[in-house]
């Protein structure tokens, strides 16, 4: 497991953080799995794809042209996955940009649920069931309250940046829990 996917682990874990800061440790984890997994420029590509509507006219279709950029993500599965979700974006009548931060939102939710069912794996094995299934509650509530959408937005340059940031790690006197 990753070092970031242990940081929201801890974060969930401790009855003391609330749902904010395990949603901001859940960002930091997609992000950091997009940039170590996503190459470069395979977003302006899949971009590229997604907004030529001249291809459908020559018989050219999308869903073949992204089968050839398949080659680029034998490295990076999230990559994989969001050629995936490009093809599946195409077949529900996204184009262009729209497209492209649906395939990369839709993403993040398939990570985010595979990650959360690999973290309670881990805790199982370390812990007892009781706090597995704690874990996987908490995790559950900051995917279902993260805004995958403004992170996906983001990540492909569209966002305002705000989700981008890492997790503030709580270290002064009056840092802690909230009281009210």
């Amino acid at each position: 497991m990753r070092r970031h996917w242990k940081r929201l682990a801890k974060r969930a874990s401790n009855a003391a953080c609330d749902d904010q800061e395990r949603t901001e440790a859940l960002a930091d984890a997609l992000q950091r799995d997009w940039n170590l997994e996503v190459p470069a420029g395979l977003p302006r590509r899949l971009r590229d794809v997604l907004d030529d509507r001249q291809g459908d006219l020559l018989g050219d279709s999308a869903p073949e042209r992204l089968e050839v950029l398949r080659g680029e993500t034998a490295n990076g599965p999230l990559a994989s996955i969001l050629l995936d979700c490009a093809v599946q974006a195409l077949h529900e009548g996204y184009r262009g940009d729209d497209a492209l931060a649906k395939a990369t939102a839709d993403t993040f939710r398939e990570r985010a649920c595979s990650s959360r069912r690999q973290v309670e794996e881990h805790w199982l094995r370390e812990s007892s069931v009781r706090s597995a299934m704690l874990m996987r509650n908490r995790i559950g509530a900051a995917i279902v309250a993260a805004d995958v959408n403004a992170i996906a937005r983001d990540c492909l340059g569209f966002g305002n940046g705000k989700s981008s940031q890492a997790p503030l790690r709580k270290t002064g006197i009056d840092d802690g829990v909230p009281l009210s």
